[in-house]
């Protein structure tokens, strides 16, 4: 389950993405993707961590509450040869006091 996408859905749709989303958590998604992005534009953005004003504590909380835990980051990478960009981005979700997973 793509959250950004998602989220971007919702946003063309014109009802709150949570809701949304919680819609699709029924069909027990096997895997998460998860990125950043702003709430007010419908455009598919990919932003890192921090960047942009989604609630990431739901996000979170959606991928606790479900069987598999299997997320994959799609946040923008400037040096394609190295992964610190990544590391900074999950560095960002260890740090919020709501990350246990």
């Amino acid at each position: 389950m793509d959250l950004n996408h998602a989220a971007k859905a919702a946003v063309s749709l014109k009802i709150p993405y949570k809701e949304f989303i919680k819609q699709f958590l029924k069909l027990r998604p096997e895997m998460f993707y998860i990125s950043d992005g702003k709430q007010n534009t419908e455009k598919d953005e990919h932003l890192a961590v921090g960047e942009g004003d989604y609630d990431f504590e739901f996000f979170i909380k959606c991928i606790k509450e479900n069987p598999s835990r299997f997320v994959t980051l799609e946040t923008p990478r400037i040096d394609t040869n190295s992964l610190c960009e990544d590391i900074q981005n999950v560095n960002k979700l260890k740090t919020q006091e709501f990350y246990k997973i």
